[in-house]
């Protein structure tokens, strides 16, 4: 087992390290603006970093988990256990730990989740760094630093196989089994029946949301720094000296009187004015950050956000379908990961009345609707097809058939009332 993960560090450790600069990026620490040297003439280096990665990644995460997933049985359950899955998600901090998993998917690519028993011996799972982490088809472990006896830096490796788990220390290339754990040399078992760390990807390729546009944002942080510098050691002219070379009570005479005199008629001295296009390299800048979220698969929630009120529900639409798309690819690798999860909660004793395959997973994307559009559609759709169907077109309506039946219930209830009101007046009569 030793050479196996000698040999899964190897090949996995550039793309992991990888991963962790990814990271670092999102959360700003790690910004190539911040790192750029100019030359020592340049009087100012503005480095100024816009974060659309961030931005990209809330969009993206907010769009089909800001609504919780709803977790339902199949119709056909005949037991109700919808207070078991209820005590199950807030026992696990699901969305929470979802959310993260989810952040780490369109950062790096995927996110690592661990299923374990607790100290309470309750199923529970978490989100793990992917830059930690290292697959095979047999094998996953992860990397925790820590410290030893003498407070040195050490590395265990925390091993996964399909039965057991077992730890490693790592000292350099030196790999050797831990003693300070019992059974540990024919390993411990982990009480599932698969490896439970395991990945929610991104996508099939397993690639993060700004692989495409990471070059993109890096010109657009130059051009804004490059813009800011140049403004900010703006001069409106420099003054030029042709045929002599001014001395410093030259200078300081022209600041006093403003005037300068030359004797020689070689001699002469004149202004160069300064121009910026500062228009045209704002619109140079504006058509990049267009190409970022076109490419990204999203939309830039921030740009023209008077004008997204009287968008049509068509014009929202088109406006999100990119950013939609690239969600429900997401969503059937998150389900596919939910329904391994599921898995191993159900092989516990908390979790053994479960049957994974019945559960149905809902993500409701976040999509801004036209509700005056709607409810004028409603309205001149009255009484040309069904009250099912006419409700099905509303986007704010959940279940046709339970809103039916709420409205027959008000009826009802005007009915009564009304009722109640007639016998009023009949009795004072």
């Amino acid at each position: 087992m030793i050479e196996i993960i000698k040999k899964m560090l190897e090949e996995q450790e550039g793309r992991n390290k990888t991963f962790y600069e990814d990271w670092e990026r999102y959360k700003t620490k790690n910004v190539a603006i911040f790192k750029r040297t100019l030359p020592a003439a340049q009087k100012i280096n503005n480095k100024i970093n816009h974060d659309y990665v961030g931005v990209i990644v809330s969009t993206k995460v907010g769009h089909f988990l800001g609504n919780p997933v709803s977790i339902a049985l199949d119709d056909d359950t005949k037991n109700s256990k919808d207070a078991e899955i209820l005590k199950f998600r807030r026992y696990t901090a699901f969305d929470r730990v979802l959310s993260e998993l989810a952040i780490q998917a369109a950062v790096v690519g995927y996110g690592v989740c661990l299923a374990y028993i607790d100290e309470n011996a309750k199923f529970d799972f978490i989100e793990i760094d992917p830059w930690a982490c290292y697959f095979s088809e047999d094998l996953a472990f992860r990397i925790i630093k820590d410290k030893d006896d003498k407070g040195d830096n050490i590395e265990v490796i925390e091993v996964y196989d399909k039965e057991k788990k077992y730890y490693y220390l790592k000292k350099e290339s030196a790999i050797t089994p831990l003693s300070e754990f019992k059974n540990n040399k024919s390993g411990i078992n982990h009480l599932f029946n698969n490896i439970p760390l395991f990945k929610f990807k991104n996508n099939k390729e397993e690639l993060s949301e700004t692989y495409r546009v990471r070059n993109i944002i890096e010109v657009v942080d130059k051009m804004y720094s490059d813009l800011a510098s140049e403004l900010e050691q703006f001069r409106l002219a420099y003054i030029k000296f042709k045929g002599c070379v001014p001395t410093d009570e030259m200078i300081e005479n022209m600041k006093q009187t403003g005037a300068l005199w030359l004797e020689d008629p070689n001699m002469d001295v004149d202004f160069i004015t300064k121009i910026v296009n500062i228009e045209g390299i704002l619109k140079a800048i504006e058509s990049e950050v267009e190409n970022i979220f076109k490419f990204a698969q999203t939309y830039d929630s921030q740009k023209n956000r008077e004008g997204y009120g009287q968008l049509t529900n068509l014009g929202i639409h088109f406006m999100i379908a990119p950013l939609n798309n690239n969600c429900k690819r997401t969503i059937h690798y998150f389900k596919e990961a939910l329904y391994q999860l599921f898995d191993f909660y159900s092989q516990t004793s908390d979790g053994k009345w479960l049957e994974p395959l019945t559960l149905n997973f809902i993500f409701t994307l976040d999509t801004p609707r036209n509700i005056l559009e709607e409810s004028q559609i409603q309205r001149n759709l009255e009484g040309l097809v069904s009250t099912e169907t006419r409700l099905k077109l509303a986007t704010f309506v959940d279940n046709p058939a339970i809103e039916i039946e709420k409205m027959q219930k008000e009826e009802e209830m005007k009915d009564e009332y009304d009722g109640l009101g007639d016998n009023n007046e009949a009795k004072e009569e």
